[in-house]
């Protein structure tokens, strides 16, 4: 966690609803100076973070990393897994499953690709081999 891109996001968040810090120290009991501490990225984000997503509503994953609807979302708002989830946390996860196999093809095809120019280099290698060997016992 990059602790200034969080800062970052906290203050884009506030611009964006029009939220001063001093409001928003107000609405959470952290300190002004905290607030501003930890939107300069000099502060651990995450009790601030946990304070927002509970006023607004707001996604942690967001916030944390940019991005919505992650697996620790899901996890952070069902404690108690294990009784069954929502169907919506169903479909975020069907999605998210469908994100991460897309991205695992991505990978696969990469490797693949690297894997057929590593086997042409190994062959230009042994055909090198072959010419020398042959080469120095004439």
């Amino acid at each position: 966690m990059n602790r200034n891109e969080v800062g970052m996001r906290i203050k884009s968040f506030l611009k964006d609803k029009k939220v001063t810090q001093l409001e928003l120290s107000k609405m959470t009991g952290f300190t002004q100076s905290v607030i501003s501490e930890i939107t300069s990225g000099k502060r651990n984000p995450l009790p601030l973070v946990e304070k927002i997503c509970e006023l607004y509503g707001l996604s942690r994953d967001y916030l944390i990393t940019g991005e919505e609807n992650k697996l620790s979302d899901i996890i952070a708002n069902n404690k108690e897994i294990r009784n069954g989830l929502s169907h919506d946390d169903k479909v975020r996860l069907l999605d998210k499953l469908e994100s991460l196999y897309e991205r695992h093809q991505t990978i696969l095809k990469t490797i693949s690709d690297a894997t057929k120019e590593s086997g042409e280099v190994l062959k230009e290698i042994a055909t090198i081999n072959k010419l020398l060997i042959v080469g120095t016992q004439i």
